[in-house]
């Protein structure tokens, strides 16, 4: 998050983001796939797990956010952007998308960690 722009970094290894990327869904229809939980690469599932890394030039300002598909699948990119934007305090901030997570339905664990630079 800078200066009230969202961007994701990472990229979701599920099912529906795979297909998102071929152009057979949407964004939005992915959201709420039924088989939006089907991952595709994760941590525990085969001996070795390829990892992804970022270099990211930051500045002072900057949020970090690292989230589950808890929060993804729950909470809609404007309202995680007015989140960040009106609650400075990173604990407020993660508190604030959890709740807003469980409101919206909470059908999977929701972990986040926010962090300012």
């Amino acid at each position: 998050y800078r200066g009230g722009d969202l961007r994701q970094v990472s990229q979701d290894h599920s099912l529906v983001a795979y297909l998102v990327q071929l152009g057979e869904l949407s964004a939005e229809e992915a959201r709420n796939h039924p088989s939006g939980n089907i991952l595709v690469r994760s941590i525990g599932s085969v001996p070795e797990v390829e990892i992804d890394v970022f270099h990211l030039a930051v500045e002072p300002g900057d949020r970090i956010m690292l989230c589950s598909d808890g929060l993804w699948g729950e909470v809609t990119d404007e309202e995680l952007r007015d989140r960040l934007r009106a609650l400075e305090d990173p604990q407020d901030a993660c508190q604030a998308l959890v709740d807003l997570a469980n409101e919206h339905g909470g059908r999977d664990n929701t972990t986040l960690v926010v962090v300012n630079l």
